[in-house]
């Protein structure tokens, strides 16, 4: 047990040597092992290792054929540029270090308060912390300037939540150094071990042989700041990095993508296939080297000299390394430094998005890695509360004693002047004061405002004032109301604080008027109603309360029950003895938390029911418009929460995760067996749906075919239909045919939910065949709402999908109740609401509304999956274009092991030359409009089909790879048999190695920019500027021109080429072969094989089309351009197009 805490001597800083110093450092790296450790940080990744191999193996003459500079200087590039990266991060973390350990406190030394630096306060310590100033560390309070020992604080630094908390001396302590001296104070302080549980502390102090319980209410912790107090004085308990606000903040968590884990295993692929290409090429070295093979001499003499004597297997084996070193580009090295460019401007692009904005709330990217999944999203758990709706509480109905009352009920009922005279008020006012005595709402007296962490009992606090009941304030033993001019005074006892696995709160305190003891208790139906005395109410009354419970619930009302019970004084006594002895037990030791819980327990038995209170809290703009686009786009969405059943049902519907055509299967049984035998009988349910569904559209689809021959027969000719169609107005699009407009012959859709509640949730967890029938459901149902779930259950849910189903998951939730399920998503998603910023400081992406994630998932989602795979597919196809001729080269060389390009042009090829204009693809390439109302009703439809598009695999690859190897062939061999013909030039030099190289090199840079040009879908002046001078112009000129001054191979051929018919003829033949034939295909795939954008953008064609045609006479384009349709046209548009579409195939049959 001793192990598990730790003992504080007060005042003593030599006997609190041992503990760390409160000197906070977060940076890693100082002056002397900044490189040593930078280094080796850099070279834990494979790649790196890979290219440090390269440039060892290049530095050797026996083995490289190319200079050392072309693979030494890009591997020192990228490590310049990441220990910069490192130099800069870790300079601004030094920075602010510095900021925070040189802040100014007021350290107890010498009977005054002295000035000194945060960095320099012990373990031990007695420090003082005025108003408005941040606490330095994490504080026992000893006392405050309020004569009560209360104290305010703002916690918005570790929690986020803007709303005051209060917190308490001891009192016993605070009234001993209102006479005494803080000198005079001796004693230790035994508590838990540095931990992260910012919400928990247990400690025993002991001051003059008398021991005191320490709680959570008597801690200060460090980042928090003092409110409405005017100083506070506290006993330093953890310093440093063992300060609770230190220890909750989690690691970067590492995630990856599907195009991180198909790169990887396709790098080793190519890897693979170089070391193939390799060996070939060694063979052949070889068997060219060897004698026998050429009457006892080598073919090439020159090439292998007689005096060579390394023999045939070791020339092999320098062969080997010399062509790897040829063809490493294969795997270039600026593709993991041009992945994190793309990753790091895809992320500033996203942020000024100003639609993902609002109410002066940013939207933040905290992860840059994972852009792409955002694309491929199948499955969505949500919260619900501050998440789908918008935690705005408001007081609408409530059920007293068996009858429902609103708000305009009251008012009329405490028109009265003497409530608290008139005996027949006496159940309302009960039922009020447990309202404004059982809660931890605060009031803020600078803003004259209730504050609270919990928006539900700030909107009861509120109500309570509304109908004449005012909550004062609460002090260290006493709680002050005022019901309307009467002032009323209950002295504090002890609280039972509110948590997700006890689901209420209960409060014990004294009526100084009566001198009577009383319990007030609230919280959820489920656990109050087991706890009720049933003895003492009347049945009728309990009945008239249930059905008041289920009509709120039906209503989607958050409801809360409200009870209480007079305590008999002496048994509350023994109680009390037994309490504080296992406060004092938990104090030392931890593990008796639970024996303190049953303990607390048992008074909270033989309650009496006041009453139920219903609360509204609206849906947040736009939900079920958002929730049935991800619908439309094959998202399943689940609703992970709190609320019972009929709430989360209710809520269900209102933001359509129900609808009309959906059967709803009900789970809420508390035994293991029958859970599992309604989880059967669903799944046999659906399966019969399913079935009838199948037959019954058999039969509607036949007479939809019958009821279309008919009205075919009925027209007079196929120009009056295609009128008919132009002259409908747009206001008024909508399908009238009979077929159209006869109901019967419409196809039946038959959607499911799954709602599983409290017990079964458990066993769902728990149970491997209870999982089973319920992975056997879940891929048939729409969505799933799971009610009474706690935090840790919502996270293994989630975890339960991603392992078994093997789908793409996205949290979001608002709450710290839903970190654990953002964090084990795949993505997390974080809404800053009223229940602080721990959510979002935990997420992947962060914004204020859940309507925002239509746009991150439909247009930056969408947008980032096709450019990230456009960006690596195109990557490799360049490469495999350029690094092939290489290999070509080789049959013409005598497998010699020649460098085909010039060690410049070979270094800049992807370094320079074509770095800028794939970079620029993948961060601004649109391939829609997402600004036309008609192209962003299409987005869900496009999305569904785009996620289960493989955009970037190993079917996608290798038809880059093959583009690649037959571009490559192109120019290597059209470029060779052309400079086959000798012409000589000018200077009198014939065509040889250089000018060949020189064409195909041309040929292949500008087949590179021809294809990514031919792939762009928008143009603005920004592509004309990485498409023109940042790639072709750096090219040529800059570059060719700029690099033929220096001392280079191709040095005397500057110009030769460019007065050379042969070197335009090569550029333009190979380039306009590539580039008719790329048209051709893409043709021929538009026409034959559609994608979904091609069918949108033919949409949007005809239906400007049809619309143009609609316009009145003199209408321009540019009216046509600017007119807007609403969502509801949009889908009729839809339709008229579908109509005429339809008639187009029926004219064909």
């Amino acid at each position: 047990m001793q192990q598990e805490s730790r003992k504080i001597f007060i005042n003593r800083r030599d006997q609190n040597i041992l503990f760390p110093s409160n000197a906070i450092k977060t940076s890693k790296y100082n002056m002397l092992n900044f490189f040593p450790k930078a280094i080796l940080l850099q070279f834990m990744r494979i790649a790196n290792i890979y290219f440090l191999v390269t440039a060892v193996l290049q530095s050797m003459p026996l083995l490289s054929p190319l200079a050392p500079f072309s693979a030494i200087s890009p591997l020192v590039f990228v490590l310049a540029v990441s220990l910069f990266r490192e130099m800069l991060e870790d300079y601004r973390k030094h920075r602010n270090d510095d900021m925070i350990n040189e802040q100014v406190a007021l350290l107890y030394n010498n009977y005054v308060f002295q000035k000194i630096q945060w960095k320099e306060i012990r373990v031990g310590d007695i420090v003082q912390v005025l108003e408005d100033f941040t606490i330095p560390a994490d504080l026992c309070i000893l006392r405050t300037s309020d004569e009560n020992g209360q104290c305010f604080l703002e916690t918005s630094n570790l929690d986020g939540e803007r709303n005051l908390k209060t917190k308490y001396a001891i009192a016993e302590i605070q009234e001993q150094m209102i006479h005494g001296k803080f000198s005079d104070l001796a004693g230790e302080l035994q508590c838990d071990k540095p931990n992260n549980r910012i919400h928990k502390f247990q400690g025993m102090l002991q001051v003059d042989l008398k021991q005191y319980p320490i709680s959570n209410n008597n801690i200060l912790l460090r980042g928090t700041t003092i409110k409405n107090t005017k100083w506070v004085v506290g006993l330093v308990v953890y310093t440093g990095h063992d300060c609770k606000i230190i220890k909750s903040q989690g690691k970067m968590r590492y995630k990856t993508t599907h195009i991180e884990r198909a790169l990887n295993i396709i790098v080793v692929v190519i890897l693979i296939l170089q070391a193939g290409a390799c060996i070939a090429l060694s063979f052949f070295t070889a068997y060219n080297y060897n004698p026998l093979n050429f009457e006892g001499k080598p073919q090439f003499i020159y090439i292998y000299p007689d005096q060579d004597k390394n023999g045939p297997v070791v020339t092999a084996v320098i062969s080997y390394f010399s062509n790897f070193l040829l063809l490493n580009s294969m795997v270039p090295i600026s593709l993991i430094i041009s992945l994190e460019t793309l990753k790091y401007l895809q992320t500033t692009w996203m942020e000024f998005d100003d639609q993902m904005q609002s109410e002066n709330q940013p939207f933040r990217v905290l992860n840059t890695m994972i852009h792409e999944e955002l694309g491929k999203i199948e499955y969505v758990f949500t919260d619900k509360t501050g998440t789908l709706t918008s935690n705005n509480m408001e007081f609408r109905q409530c059920c007293i004693k068996g009858i429902a009352y609103s708000n305009g009920d009251l008012l009329e009922i405490f028109k009265s002047d003497n409530i608290m005279n008139d005996l027949e008020l006496d159940k309302y006012i009960n039922f009020f004061l447990c309202i404004i005595i059982c809660h931890n709402v605060i009031v803020d007296e600078k803003l004259n405002e209730f504050q609270g962490s919990s928006p539900d009992e700030v909107a009861l606090v509120k109500a309570a004032f509304n109908h004449g009941f005012k909550f004062l304030k609460r002090t260290n033993n006493s709680i002050f109301i005022k019901v309307r001019e009467q002032l009323l005074v209950y002295e504090y006892i002890c609280e039972f604080e509110f948590t997700s696995d006890r689901k209420r709160m209960s409060m014990v305190v004294k009526d100084m008027q009566t001198e009577q003891l009383l319990l007030f208790c609230k919280g959820a139906d489920n656990i109050i109603w087991r706890r009720l005395d049933m003895r003492k109410h009347q049945e009728q009354e309990l009945q008239m309360s249930q059905v008041s419970l289920k009509k709120y619930s039906k209503e989607g009302l958050r409801t809360l029950c409200l009870t209480y019970k007079q305590l008999d004084e002496i048994y509350f006594q023994d109680w009390q003895k037994q309490y504080r002895a296992l406060q004092n037990e938990v104090a030392l030791d931890p593990e008796a938390a639970n024996k303190l819980k049953e303990h607390e327990s048992i008074l909270e038995h033989e309650l009496m029911l006041l009453g139920i209170t219903a609360l509204e809290d609206k849906l947040q703009e736009d939900v079920p418009e958002v929730i049935k686009s991800l619908h439309e786009a094959g998202i399943k969405v689940w609703m992970l929460t709190g609320d019972k059943m009929e709430t989360a049902e209710n809520i269900g519907h209102l933001c359509h995760l129900i609808d009309e055509s959906t059967k709803c299967f009900r789970v809420n049984q508390e035994d293991q067996e029958s859970i599992l035998m309604r989880f059967k009988k669903i799944s046999r349910s659906i399966q019969t749906y399913e079935k009838i569904t199948k037959k019954t559209n058999r039969v509607k689809k036949n007479q939809l075919l019958q009821q279309q021959l008919q009205w075919l027969r009925e027209q007079s000719s196929i120009n009056s239909q295609i009128r008919s169609v132009h002259k409908m107005k747009i206001n008024q699009m909508s399908v009238k045919s009979e077929g159209s407009e006869n109901h019967s012959a419409k196809e039946i859709k038959r959607t499911f939910a799954l709602i599983v509640e409290g017990d079964s949730i458990y066993y769902l967890l728990h149970s491997e065949k209870i999982q089973e029938e319920f992975l056997k459901i879940i891929p048939k149902c729409r969505t799933v709402i799971c009610c009474r779930s706690t935090p840790n259950q919502k996270a293994e849910i989630v975890g339960l999908v991603k392992k078994n189903l093997k789908s793409i998951t996205l949290a979001i939730g608002d709450g710290g109740n839903d970190v654990s399920m953002i964090q084990e998503s795949h993505i997390g998603v974080g809404i800053l609401g009223k229940e602080g910023n721990q959510a979002a400081m935990n997420s992947d992406y962060f914004f204020c509304q859940f309507k925002h994630l239509w746009r991150l998932l439909f247009i930056h989602g969408r947008w980032n999956l096709y450019r990230t795979s456009y960006f690596v597919n195109y990557f490799f196809f360049k490469n495999i274009l350029f690094t092939f001729q290489q290999f070509y080269f080789a049959f013409f060389n005598a497998f010699s092991s020649q460098s085909f390009y010039e060690d410049g042009y070979l270094l800049n090829f992807n370094t320079l030359i074509t770095a800028v204009a794939p970079v620029y693809y993948g961060v601004f390439d649109q391939d829609l409009d997402v600004q036309d109302s008609f192209i962003k009703s299409q987005l869900p439809r496009v999305y569904s089909e785009f996620k289960y598009h493989k955009l970037f695999g190993r079917r996608a690859f290798a038809k880059w790879y093959v583009s690649g190897l037959l571009c490559s062939a192109l120019v290597f061999f059209v470029t060779k048999q052309i400079y086959l013909i000798q012409v000589n030039s000018e200077s009198g030099r014939v065509d040889g190695l250089w000018q060949l190289s020189i064409s195909s090199y041309w040929s292949s840079v500008f087949i590179v920019f021809m294809v990514i040009i031919s792939d762009s879908n928008q143009f603005t002046w920004v592509t004309f500027l990485a498409y023109g001078p940042l790639s072709i112009l750096a090219f040529f000129p800059v570059f060719t021109l700029a690099w033929n001054e220096f001392q280079s191979e191709t040095k005397h051929y500057a110009f030769d080429w460019l007065g050379n018919a042969k070197f335009f003829i090569v550029i333009t033949l190979i380039v306009g072969t590539v580039f008719i034939f790329k048209r051709v295909v893409n043709i021929w795939q538009q026409l034959e094989y559609p994608t979904v954008i091609d069918k949108v953008r033919k949409e949007k064609q005809e239906l400007d089309e049809i619309v143009e045609q609609s316009l009145p006479p003199g209408s321009s384009r540019q009216e046509l351009s600017e007119l807007e349709f609403p969502i509801s046209i949009e889908n009729q548009v839809q339709g008229v197009y579908n109509l005429s579409h339809n008639m187009g195939q029926q004219r064909d049959m």
